[in-house]
């Protein structure tokens, strides 16, 4: 267990700031032979020593007194031996706001984890004319304590549980079976959406059947909410980078996206971030023209902004902080499946994917989707690969959906993407070097 903030705060320097967490992890597999549960348990302190404009950094899992004396020194040292930046110590005087988070799951047992994968399984056997085969069925149970604390005298905790569900099955198919996969988050077991999943899961595997492979040939994309959110995780690195787009970047008039850290219902929510600074809602893109980015403390001096630090994630306490997405939504619109399908016409209804990666402004990805005829699926499902970057692919967006799913923090509705500006970005050389080079 750690140490309440008050005790932390006691024995943190003036220049030092002082990280804690402690998680505890339940895990329950159900299988033919019954459940298997393993639990896992971490605790630990990082610690941040800023000097003459250095900052050194220690990670501890000894969270007694002696353990994070220890770490405040080493970490001490550790900014002795770094060239200064300028850097110094976050502070801020604001209060923090009320936030209750998965208070909901406090007397969650493994037993009713157990019910609700077992319902799942239910749903997937009993499907009319299409039985699925469940290969793994896990739910996670996790709780999380955070304190932070530094030397200008401020003291933050917070507590969060969430579930995670995930699901894997054989769908059977024409001539054999698919594998499919579902995931889902929540802060509330009750909101489990059982049916959601088996039809996702259904709908994947069929999908990842897909035998034949074709170029994009500019046709329209009509990329299911799944997918979409899938997407959208990956271009995270645009809204922290501050450089604006060029012309050939630009995001589409119909896109709008916000990082809500307050959204206290959706996994990543948080009421202050990995520097301890009070979150807010920031809206990134506003109808196509971005109007703001993620920070940190260090951009907030530097440009004047006190709203524009309080995105600094810690993905373990081992790890240093930095700039990343909360909870990321793309908003969506009043367009229906029917009507987007219709839009769509003789394009492709994009409805997994795989291989998906980001790096260097690039995104690669392997589309799986179901020809579409004046709207209609026609034919067998098919491989579209595709390279393009993470401003084009929002530049390409012609019309949204009604309904957001989540890719845990990461949320998109139904998109119908302009294939044609897609497809351009796919044929454009990543650098004259490597055009040489090919």
């Amino acid at each position: 267990m750690i140490p309440d903030a008050a005790a932390l705060l006691a024995d943190c320097p003036d220049d030092v700031e002082i990280y804690a967490e402690s998680y505890r992890s339940e895990v329950l597999h159900l299988t033919d032979r019954g459940f298997d549960t393993t639990a896992t348990t971490t605790a630990g302190a990082a610690v941040r020593c800023f000097r003459r404009g250095a900052v050194g950094f220690c990670a501890t899992h000894d969270l007694g007194p002696t353990g994070i004396a220890r770490a405040v020194a080493a970490a001490a040292r550790a900014a002795e031996t770094v060239v200064p930046n300028d850097a110094e110590l976050p502070a801020d005087p604001r209060p923090t706001p009320d936030f209750v988070a998965g208070p909901r799951l406090a007397d969650v047992r493994p037993a009713d984890l157990g019910e609700a994968l077992t319902a799942v399984r239910t749903a997937l056997t009993d499907r009319r004319g299409a039985p699925c085969t469940p290969v793994t069925l896990t739910a996670e149970l996790g709780r999380r304590r955070t304190v932070i604390c530094n030397g200008t005298g401020l003291a933050r905790a917070f507590e969060e549980a969430y579930v995670h569900v995930s699901v894997s099955a054989l769908v059977p198919d024409e001539g054999g079976h698919g594998m499919g996969q579902a995931s889902w988050w929540g802060r509330d077991l009750a909101g489990l959406p059982v049916h959601d999943m088996a039809g996702q899961l259904v709908t994947d595997g069929r999908a990842r059947r897909a035998s034949s492979s074709r170029r994009l040939r500019g046709e329209p994309l009509l990329v299911t909410a799944p997918v979409a959110a899938r997407l959208l995780a990956q271009c995270a690195a645009l809204f922290v980078s501050p450089a604006d787009p060029g012309p050939a970047d630009r995001s589409s008039p119909a896109v709008t996206v916000e990082d809500d850290p307050t959204a206290v219902d959706v996994v990543g929510a948080a009421p202050f971030d990995g520097e301890g600074i009070v979150t807010a809602r920031k809206t990134l893109i506003d109808s196509g023209r971005r109007v703001g980015r993620l920070g940190d403390h260090h951009l907030s001096r530097r440009t004047g902004d006190p709203l524009a630090s309080g995105n600094v994630q810690r993905t373990a306490y081992t790890q240093w902080p930095a700039v990343g997405v909360s909870v990321l939504t793309l908003r969506p619109a009043d367009a229906p499946r029917d009507a987007l399908l219709k839009a769509a016409g003789d394009g492709l209804l994009v409805q997994g994917v795989r291989g998906l990666s980001a790096g260097e402004g690039r995104l690669s990805a392997e589309l799986l989707g179901v020809p579409l005829h004046q709207g209609e699926p026609a034919g067998p499902a098919v491989r579209v690969p595709l390279t393009t970057t993470p401003g084009a692919l929002l530049g390409s967006i012609e019309q949204l959906g009604t309904a957001v799913h989540r890719h845990g923090p990461v949320g998109a509705p139904d998109l119908l993407l302009d294939g044609a500006r897609l497809a351009a970005a796919h044929r454009r050389p990543i650098s004259s070097h490597q055009g040489e080079q090919s």
